[in-house]
């Protein structure tokens, strides 16, 4: 009977995750592969339909085991080449999911290659243009991406007035007044809404992550070394406590749309580890953000840049896919529905993307591009799937 009660208490509990309109059409947790960050010599912009369709059939594997999307950025100059792409997507029945508003969107606007609707708030493309997406490809444009407005918002912070260099290569682009704008971020959720769609938030940086009054402050890195970091500098200049009270707002008033992603790429800066979070980040980070209501449920945003000793050069090749995979796991076993996962080239033989333009599709070194790399084998066989011949 214990057993029993326990079980139905169980259910019970994760009812409010599963409430509102998208709810019914996730049958499986989500699985999304990231496959172009809008990077000058991305699968986009070298119009790479070889390695896609290579890709394409091995992210389908999947669908054995999960609800299988994929992710693109939606700030191409040539918008042609964007849905040329998505079109390849469409033929092979792919759901995807595109940024809404995102930190690459801003970092790599620095060549022709891309053209954001707003740059300085990291918005590749507007409503509008979403809205003519919706219109051409229907449900499988399944969702949207808000990735690191936070870690952003603080970074630009931290630019701007605490001696941070870390804006330097895209400086002329941060904007006057802030990068986090509620009145900016509901019109797409409001979109995302009204077409019973996906709104993945991802971030690194949540308050209950992180402790502004820690003499080792873990946002360190988008600060100089010497510059005070108190609890007002939380509240008042990166106003990290209303941004979330906004985000949640959110929620409650677009119900069953919203999932809150962990993004556990917080050890970036050798500051902080996530590795110690593995097993608490659900129950100390993402549980109580989303108890205010309205969110479909949370998720993980599993990244190959966890690991605070890789060769910095090593552009997240260098970090073991056990690690990954645990993370994973870790997700499933506390109750994530969505598991956001990248860069590409740590699941598929592709080159580290680069912001200038650069085509690898003529180099010989990359005739098997696309193909799953040794950590996407390994991956695939931890969860019993079996990818494409």
């Amino acid at each position: 009977m214990k057993r029993i009660l326990a079980f139905l208490g169980a259910i019970a509990a994760a009812l409010p995750l599963l409430q509102g309109p998208a709810a019914a059409t996730q049958k499986k947790v989500a699985l999304v592969f990231e496959l172009d960050e809008g990077w000058g010599d991305g699968i986009i912009q070298n119009q790479d339909r070889v390695a896609l369709k290579r890709i394409l059939a091995n992210v389908k594997a999947f669908d054995a085991r999960f609800q299988t999307y994929a992710l693109l950025p939606d700030a191409a100059a040539d918008r042609a080449k964007l849905t040329r792409v998505l079109d390849d997507l469409k033929a092979q029945g792919v759901p995807f999911v595109l940024e809404a508003e995102s930190s690459g969107t801003l970092a790599l606007n620095t060549n022709a290659a891309n053209a954001p609707y707003d740059a300085a708030h990291g918005f590749g493309a507007s409503v509008a243009e979403l809205e003519a997406l919706r219109a051409k490809y229907g449900a499988l444009f399944a969702g949207i991406r808000f990735m690191e407005v936070s870690g952003m918002n603080q970074q630009i912070v931290g630019c701007k007035h605490f001696g941070a260099s870390w804006c330097d290569s895209f400086r002329h682009e941060i904007p006057k007044d802030n990068f986090f704008q509620k009145r900016l971020i509901e019109p797409y959720i409001a979109f995302a809404q009204s077409h019973n769609m996906l709104v993945l938030w991802g971030d690194h940086y949540w308050s209950a992550n992180y402790d502004p009054q820690r003499e080792t402050y873990d946002g360190r890195p988008y600060f100089s070394k010497s510059a005070p970091v108190t609890p007002e500098i939380f509240d008042n200049e990166m106003k990290q406590p209303q941004n979330e009270r906004d985000i949640q707002a959110l929620a409650v008033k677009y119900p069953g749309v919203m999932v809150a992603l962990y993004d556990n790429n917080d050890a970036s800066g050798d500051v902080d580890n996530s590795t110690p979070k593995i097993d608490s980040w659900a129950k100390d980070i993402m549980r109580p953000f989303i108890a205010k209501g309205g969110f479909k449920g949370f998720g993980l945003s599993d990244q190959s840049w966890l690991c605070p000793q890789r060769v910095r050069d090593s552009n997240g090749t260098q970090c073991p896919v056990k690690g990954v995979i645990d993370w994973a796991k870790s997700g499933l076993a506390q109750g994530a529905i969505v598991i956001e996962t990248e860069p590409v080239w740590y699941w598929f033989n592709l080159p580290p993307g680069e912001v200038a333009p650069r085509d690898y599709t003529r180099d010989p070194r990359w005739a098997g591009r696309g193909d799953a790399t040794a950590n996407l084998k390994t991956f695939a066989a931890a969860f019993g799937v079996e990818l494409a011949p």
